[in-house]
C-alpha cells in the first residue's frame, strides 16, 4: 500500500492505532473470502409479514435441494470454484439441520440467516454467523 494511503487510512481513523490494526487484519481476512449465497429450503415455520422470500412467491417458485449427496456434490463444485463463504437463507435454514451440516463440513466460513424461532445446535455450529431477521412490516423494515 502507497504510503499517502496507508497515512490516508490512518489519518481517518483519528491516529489510533488499535483500531487500524483492526482494520489491517480485517482486510486481511475479507480479501481471501469469497462468498456465494444458498437458498436451502422453502419451508418456513413462520409467515412474517413484508418476508420478501413469501411476498415475491420465491417459495412457489424454487424447488428444495434435499438429497444429501446432491447438496454434497454442489458444495464441492462451489469449494473447486473458490468459494469459500456461505450466505445460508430459505424459508427458514435451521429446519433442516441435516442440510447445514454439510454446510459446516465444506466452506470455510458460514452465516445464516433466520428468524432466530429454532436454535441451531450447539454442536458443529459454533463458527456459524448468525443473522436475525426482524419484520416489522412498511416503513419499520426500511
Amino acid at each position: 500500500m502507497k504510503d499517502v494511503t496507508k497515512n490516508a487510512i490512518f489519518k481517518r481513523l483519528n491516529g489510533d492505532f488499535e483500531y487500524y490494526a483492526r482494520y489491517q487484519r480485517i482486510k486481511q481476512i475479507s480479501s481471501r473470502v469469497r462468498v456465494s449465497e444458498y437458498l436451502i429450503t422453502t419451508a418456513c415455520n413462520i409467515r412474517c409479514k413484508g418476508c420478501w422470500f413469501f411476498e415475491y412467491d420465491f417459495d412457489k417458485r424454487t424447488k428444495d435441494l434435499s438429497k444429501k449427496d446432491e447438496i454434497k456434490k454442489f458444495l464441492i463444485s462451489e469449494r473447486n470454484r473458490g468459494i469459500n463463504t456461505s450466505l445460508i437463507i430459505g424459508g427458514e435454514p435451521t429446519l433442516h439441520p441435516k442440510r447445514l451440516e454439510l454446510f459446516a463440513e465444506i466452506m470455510e466460513f458460514n452465516s445464516i440467516s433466520t428468524n432466530g424461532l429454532k436454535a441451531l445446535p450447539k454442536e458443529g455450529f459454533k463458527d456459524f454467523s448468525v443473522l436475525i431477521s426482524l419484520f416489522g412490516g412498511g416503513s419499520l423494515d426500511d
